[in-house]
C-alpha cells in the first residue's frame, strides 16, 4: 500500500509540473468569432474571423485555416495598422513561457508592410504604440497571385523575464499588421501563450488537495479490502 501511495503521488506531481497551461482563450477561433480577443485599428479595415479562402474586404485569396474550420485574418482598403490582442497577467515562478502561432503574410504589392507577433504594455493603444517586444516579424510578397502558406512563428520568452517582462505584471499579447502603401493580409491560427512553473515550488492549490484526495481513496480501498478478507 505504501508503494502504491508513493507512486500515485509521484505520478500526480509529475503530471502537474509537466503540463503547460494555456493563457490564451479561443486560440484557434473555432467559436466562429474573435471572442476573447480585442482589435485595435488605424485607418479602415480590421482583423476578422474567417472560415473561407478569401479575405472579407478585398476578396484576396488565402490558404484558409491552418487547423479546424476558422482562423483570423486582417484586411483593409487603405493603409493602416491593425492589432489583435488579449490582455494577460503573467504568473510567477515561471519555468517556461512560449509565445507562438501559425501565421501567413500576404503582401500584395511586395513591400507594403509586415506582420508580427508582439507584446505591448497594458492599457496602451496597440495600433499606435510600438510593442515592447517583437516575436517574429515577417514580410512575404505574394508571387504570381498564389497565397503564402502558414509559417510557425514565435519563440520562448523566458530570456525576456526580468528585463522586458516582469512576472505578475499584465501585458497585451497578440499580432500586429502594418500596411503602409498597399494591401497586406496577415492570417493567424493556433495562437499559443503557454507556461509551466518551476517544480521546486508547485502550486499548493493544485497539488495538495488532489494528493490528499488520492491518498484518502487509496486508504479507503485498502481498509475495505482488509475487512472483506476477515
Amino acid at each position: 500500500m505504501k508503494l502504491k501511495f508513493s507512486a500515485a503521488i509521484l505520478g500526480l506531481a509529475f503530471a502537474i509540473s509537466a503540463n503547460a497551461t494555456q493563457l490564451f482563450t479561443n486560440t484557434g477561433f473555432e467559436t466562429g468569432s474573435l471572442s476573447g480577443w480585442t482589435t485595435t485599428n488605424t485607418g479602415d479595415g480590421d482583423f476578422y474571423a474567417d472560415d473561407g479562402f478569401t479575405t472579407p474586404d478585398n476578396g484576396e485569396p488565402t490558404v484558409g485555416p491552418y487547423a479546424g474550420a476558422w482562423y483570423a485574418v486582417s484586411d483593409e482598403f487603405d493603409p493602416g495598422r491593425h492589432a489583435l490582442t488579449q490582455t494577460i497577467t503573467l504568473p510567477t515562478n515561471i519555468a517556461t513561457l512560449n509565445f507562438s502561432a501559425q501565421m501567413f503574410v500576404n503582401d500584395q504589392s511586395g513591400s507594403a508592410g509586415f506582420g508580427e507577433l508582439a507584446v505591448w504594455a497594458a492599457g496602451v493603444n496597440t495600433a499606435t504604440t510600438a510593442p515592447i517586444l517583437y516575436v517574429g516579424r515577417t514580410d512575404t510578397p505574394v508571387t504570381g497571385g498564389a497565397p503564402n502558406p502558414y509559417v510557425a512563428t514565435g519563440s520562448s520568452l523566458l530570456s525576456d523575464l526580468g528585463s522586458l517582462l516582469i512576472e505578475g505584471d499584465t501585458y497585451q499579447f497578440g499580432v500586429l499588421e502594418v500596411d503602409s502603401t498597399g494591401i497586406v493580409n496577415v492570417g493567424v491560427d493556433n495562437m499559443n501563450l503557454a507556461y509551466t512553473l518551476n517544480s521546486t515550488t508547485p502550486e499548493p492549490g493544485m497539488l495538495f488537495p488532489t494528493a490528499i484526495l488520492a491518498a484518502g481513496m487509496l486508504i479507503f480501498r485498502a481498509r475495505r479490502k482488509a475487512r472483506a478478507q476477515v
